[in-house]
């Protein structure tokens, strides 16, 4: 550990990452850069597919938040705070985890969102089907399971490959369709076929040369 790190005076540099401080390491050493998350691959491979822009990757906003205080950051949501100054319209929309708006004080959404999660827990207001069936999942983000289910996207990806996964050494296309069936059947195979796509939609040459 000790040969990774080197303290200039003026920076930390952990990794060859440039850190401003001891505190900005322990704070955000597991997420910046953005391949030290976990979730790096699965970002990657979902840009390859369908290449975006996120806001809040960008280096300043990160160069932001490493300025910005502790005791500030930890008593608020600073996104949400400044979303309800800039565009109240958007910011009094419910948010699917707390069903408030997001300019409601932070504390109040905190024990809100943990009180309807023990509500729908308790009365079962939304059976563990209706949940996985949905492309919601019961939150924010969308059961990838069932995306891949109702929309036909991945199997046009591999429709539109399918002469360049025959003629790779790598890739078995017959595999492939059964992992893409086994899936459609109920089994979960998100993270192959996610992964399967990142590949034939990145630049990487998949033939034998």
């Amino acid at each position: 550990m000790d040969s990774n790190i080197e303290d200039t005076g003026k920076t930390i540099i952990f990794q060859g990452v440039p850190f401003p401080s001891w505190e900005s390491i322990i704070q955000f050493g597991m997420i910046y850069p953005i391949s030290n998350t976990r979730t790096h691959i699965f970002y990657n491979n979902l840009n390859q597919m369908r290449p975006t822009k996120y806001p809040f990757l960008d280096n300043r906003i990160i160069d932001l938040a490493l300025r910005m205080p502790t005791s500030h950051r930890y008593k608020r949501n600073v996104v949400e705070a400044t979303l309800s100054d800039l565009n109240p319209s958007l910011a009094s929309i419910p948010h699917s985890g707390h069903g408030l708006p997001l300019y409601y004080p932070y504390y109040i959404k905190h024990y809100f969102s943990r009180a309807t999660g023990l509500w729908e827990k308790i009365m079962g207001k939304r059976s563990s089907k209706e949940i996985n069936d949905s492309i919601g999942g019961g939150g924010s983000w969308p059961n990838h399971g069932t995306l891949i289910r109702q929309h036909k996207s991945v199997k046009k990806y591999m429709e539109k490959n399918e002469n360049q996964i025959r003629s790779s050494p790598y890739l078995d296309y017959n595999a492939a369709k059964e992992c893409y069936i086994t899936h459609l059947n109920g089994e979960s195979r998100a993270k192959q076929l996610y992964g399967l796509i990142g590949v034939l939609e990145s630049p990487l040459e998949l033939d034998d040369k």
